[in-house]
């Protein structure tokens, strides 16, 4: 009988090589890994730095840009604004100059009796510290108007700027006749009166 012996040399050589070839793999492997984790990202943090820094910027810019005002050139006054309605003021003719008619043109459009009258929105009225108030019926109140700001009929309707005195007057009553008007009348009312103190010299 013929007998056949295994070559374990051979054998341990071919396993020794697998061996080899698999640890040097697995070395590479690790040391792929390990790179990739630990790679330094420069650029990514300041890109996104400058991204939201830029942006915030042009937030800025464009409301800044976008700030609106209703302005009196004649009192040197202002007051951001920055609601829907377009403000309106007038000066009557051959009165006082210290007062001023106030509209909105979304309320001119509701009603014809409201654009031919155009103080339905109140007034503004102003007064320097030292003169005598004059009452709407024309009379001489007999006060001052800075002792006319501390009495209780005018709650929180004025401000002070300057050496002047600055009064929000209601109107009475409604302009039109249908429901939109009278909508239209109350919102130019509301609108008006929450800017007077926010009036602000303009800037020179």
């Amino acid at each position: 009988m013929v007998k056949f012996y295994k070559n374990i040399h051979g054998f341990s050589i071919i396993t020794l090589i697998l061996g080899m070839v698999v640890l040097i793999l697995l070395v590479l492997s690790g040391w792929y890994i390990y790179r990739t984790a630990h790679e330094p990202k420069t650029n990514a943090p300041i890109k996104t730095l400058s991204t939201n820094k830029t942006k915030s910027q042009t937030q800025q810019t464009s409301t800044t840009s976008s700030k609106t005002y209703f302005t009196i050139p004649q009192w040197g006054v202002r007051a951001p604004y920055s609601g829907s309605l377009t403000l309106e003021y007038s000066v009557p003719s051959g009165s006082d100059p210290s007062t001023t008619n106030l509209s909105s043109a979304q309320l001119d459009a509701s009603d014809p009796n409201c654009k031919n009258n155009p103080k339905y929105g109140g007034m503004f009225e102003r007064f320097p510290a030292s003169d005598i108030v004059i009452n709407p019926n024309k009379n001489s109140s007999g006060v001052t108007s800075q002792n006319s700001s501390s009495q209780a009929n005018h709650g929180n309707n004025w401000i002070k700027i300057g050496n002047y005195y600055y009064w929000y007057i209601p109107v009475k009553g409604f302009c039109g006749s249908t429901k939109s008007s009278e909508l239209a009348q109350m919102q130019t009312i509301y609108a008006l009166g929450s800017i007077l103190t926010s009036l602000q010299p303009i800037p020179q």
